[in-house]
């Protein structure tokens, strides 16, 4: 039994690099390219026997690459998948504590939770993640405060229901906690470092994808 990390990617540097080496001795990887138009030549880099490299024709979104990921690996005996960015948002180390921590109990969902403030947040990204957390969090009492953190451990027993959701962008991972975060023992919340380089190229539209996240939430 195996853990698989996925990533998906979109006109990948040397962030992603930086993760392949890091832990494909250690794990099998799936990448999905999103679409990509820069840097393709990485693809064919890192490439590897523990390296499974898909792609999507266009950009279709980060939920559609999510899942296309859990499809490739969904009839293979393996105890869940690292969903990751491969951007430089998550650091290996913080990587690395999501898999101890699900590895300690694998039937439990991981959530990277990040504190997120003017100082060390893009003005766009604050914006957007703290309208779409308010609006989660409006009515639970066990709050959520990082709705958007692409950092999970998620365990074989959820791909069934990962494939059903219809979100395929960004509000696939608000659609995501909304169904499986009602029981506290289904989860567990991991601080983990805040990370938005001043070179990383954000794909994330705060007008657009706020209100894709907001209809998400409703349905």
């Amino acid at each position: 039994m195996k853990i698989y990390i996925v990533i998906p990617v979109k006109n990948p540097d040397n962030e992603l690099l930086k993760i392949v080496k890091f832990f494909q001795k250690r794990y099998k990887i799936i990448i999905i390219d999103d679409g990509s138009t820069l840097n393709t030549n990485f693809f064919r880099y890192i490439a590897s026997k523990n390296v499974e490299i898909l792609k999507n024709n266009k950009n279709m979104g980060k939920g559609y690459s999510l899942k296309k990921g859990i499809k490739r690996v969904i009839k293979r005996k393996i105890y869940g998948i690292i969903q990751a960015d491969g951007d430089g948002q998550h650091s290996i180390n913080d990587i690395q504590r999501v898999i101890n921590a699900f590895k300690k109990d694998k039937s439990k969902i991981i959530i990277g939770q990040r504190e997120l403030n003017f100082k060390n947040t893009p003005l766009r990204n604050y914006i957007g993640n703290k309208i779409a957390s308010f609006i989660f969090n409006y009515s639970r009492k066990n709050k959520i405060l990082d709705t958007q953190c692409g950092l999970r451990a998620i365990p074989y027993s959820r791909f069934s229901k990962c494939l059903k959701f219809k979100e395929n962008k960004y509000a696939y991972e608000t659609k995501f906690l909304l169904k499986f975060s009602n029981n506290t023992k289904n989860y567990k919340l991991i601080k983990i470092r805040t990370i938005y380089k001043k070179k990383i190229i954000s794909y994330f539209n705060p007008l657009n994808d706020s209100i894709t996240i907001l209809n998400s939430l409703f349905k």
